[in-house]
């Protein structure tokens, strides 16, 4: 209607934003290994990016649509990298693929302490796939490498996950 078409007159993107991720936890691993589950989630995706494109959003045929990984890893059972990258690669809407993937550091797909070789093989897998990673996301949490910031030892480990995150991504640049 016309005042929708006003109110979105001159909206765009920032600059800084390249994709948009699903990145939901909670599914089962039943779900999370059904194909049918990405093709309903990529689209969704295609139809937020098209109804962008529809209200004239600046920028929005430029956004990336990037599953994240992590839903994979917080399973009773991680799921294996190989099989997420072939969920994710097989999904398809209308001829719509996902363009990449969003990470989490964790020993389950590329540990914290891994070595530049592993990490360069765990950059390739994903490029061989024809994806790109977007965001990486540190180990904070108490259950994993990092911890809660809330004491001076916490806070020694969430910043040491920090740093080494960082360091990671530098191979994904």
């Amino acid at each position: 209607n016309t005042m929708s078409k006003k109110r979105n007159k001159g909206l765009r993107l920032r600059r800084d934003i390249k994709h948009i991720c699903w990145d939901g936890c909670g599914f089962s691993a039943d779900i999370m290994l059904n194909p049918a589950t990405w093709n309903a989630v990529l689209k969704e995706m295609v139809l937020v990016r098209r109804g962008l494109i529809e209200r004239g959003v600046e920028g929005a045929e430029q956004l990336e649509l990037h599953l994240s990984l992590w839903p994979f890893i917080f399973q009773a059972q991680a799921i294996d990298l190989d099989t997420c990258l072939g969920l994710i690669t097989a999904a398809e809407f209308e001829g719509e693929r996902f363009d990449g993937v969003d990470i989490f550091v964790d020993e389950a797909h590329l540990a914290l302490d891994a070595d530049y070789q592993a990490i360069a093989a765990f950059a390739e897998k994903i490029r061989s796939r024809g994806l790109v990673v977007g965001d990486i996301v540190a180990p904070a949490w108490g259950f994993k490498k990092g911890g809660p910031a809330m004491t001076e030892d916490g806070a020694k480990k969430f910043l040491r996950a920090f740093e080494v995150t960082c360091q990671i991504a530098q191979v994904f640049e």
